[in-house]
């Protein structure tokens, strides 16, 4: 778990750098700090599936660390699709280093996820809700000013 959370972190660091400086080796280090953190990740959600099995009695608890790596797993394999679905590589470095920006607080969400559900009282499964839901409005709200900006150029 803490291999991907510092992948992520790596990720964060070579993505601010590239926003910043445009330096492309540090763009090609975040692209390549994903396959390590999704892996990682992977891993981290298996081995508790395992450990929940015999302490909860089920595969999967919405236990919030597991919800918060599950999220975590989500932001992993749309940074991997993002960069694989656009071809022009400096337009797929910025976008995946906002992706990247607006994903980080997984990772801490993660480490202190017990700390901060506990703390207000929150489930976890309700803390995965609001942050999926953000994220569709968000996609729908860039979907209408897509549709907007197309209108203007029609």
């Amino acid at each position: 778990a803490l291999m991907a959370i510092n992948a992520w972190f790596m990720m964060l660091v070579a993505s601010l750098i590239w926003l910043i400086r445009r330096h492309h080796v540090s763009a090609l280090a975040a692209k390549a700090a994903a396959p390590v953190g999704i892996l990682m990740t992977l891993i981290a959600l298996i081995t508790g599936a395992i450990w929940g099995q015999p302490m909860w009695g089920t595969w999967w608890a919405w236990d919030p660390r597991l919800t918060s790596f599950l999220i975590l797993f989500l932001f992993y394999l749309g940074y991997i699709a993002l960069w694989e679905a656009i071809e022009d590589p400096d337009t797929a470095a910025d976008l995946t280093s906002v992706l990247c920006l607006v994903g980080s607080v997984m990772p801490d969400l993660g480490k202190y996820a017990v700390e901060v559900v506990s703390a207000y009282g929150i489930s976890a499964a309700l803390l995965a809700g609001l942050i999926l839901l953000s994220l569709r409005k968000g996609r729908k709200a860039r979907a209408e000013l897509a549709r907007i900006e197309h209108d203007n150029n029609a």
